[in-house]
């Protein structure tokens, strides 16, 4: 039971071409060198982009899944490409994504990109109060599939025929739907 990142990842990257109405500066901030969900992330959002040859990835950081990581690598960046406009940052978790967010915020820089993370969860410093207060702009939802979990456990444990594999969904959280 789980999540297919590479999927997640590609969905992602149409929901970002079609935002930038298929042209645009991309960065991509980046999990943990080597792990799987980076990997596969990364591989499923840059499949997804080379679809368009006008969205170029311009930029992109390893941030190990952290926030103060990634504002501190996205203050690199910016100075990096100071005559580039970003018109959107893909950051592999929302926590990394918020801080894309403090990155501009904190030194009152203008133009912010489009801003979108992976989990979407619910309650205080997730994604979802990200979003509803500006700090994000869109999540993709990371499912936990506990729900699923105990519902194979059973199936299993009871003697009941169950699919051995199980792939749980994902979608966008934006604007339009966060409440």
């Amino acid at each position: 039971v789980g999540a297919d990142n590479y999927y997640l990842a590609y969905q992602l990257g149409l929901y970002a071409a079609a935002y930038l109405n298929y042209k645009g500066n991309v960065v991509e901030i980046r999990g943990l060198k080597g792990s799987t969900a980076d990997i596969e992330r990364n591989r499923g959002f840059s499949d997804a982009l080379k679809q368009y040859p006008e969205i170029q990835i311009i930029d992109q950081e390893y941030c190990n899944f952290l926030r103060p990581n990634a504002r501190e690598a996205m203050l690199e960046i910016i100075d990096r490409h100071k005559d580039v406009k970003i018109d959107l940052v893909f950051a592999m978790n929302d926590q990394m994504a918020m801080g894309v967010n403090d990155a501009y915020k904190n030194q009152n820089l203008f133009n912010r990109p489009f801003i979108v993370g992976v989990d979407a969860l619910i309650g205080e410093g997730g994604g979802i109060e990200a979003i509803n207060n500006g700090s994000i702009d869109a999540s993709f939802i990371y499912p936990t599939g506990g729900d699923m979990v105990i519902e194979v456990a059973y199936k299993i444990l009871n003697g009941i025929e169950y699919d051995r594999e199980n792939i749980l969904s994902t979608g966008v959280i934006d604007k339009s739907n966060v409440r």
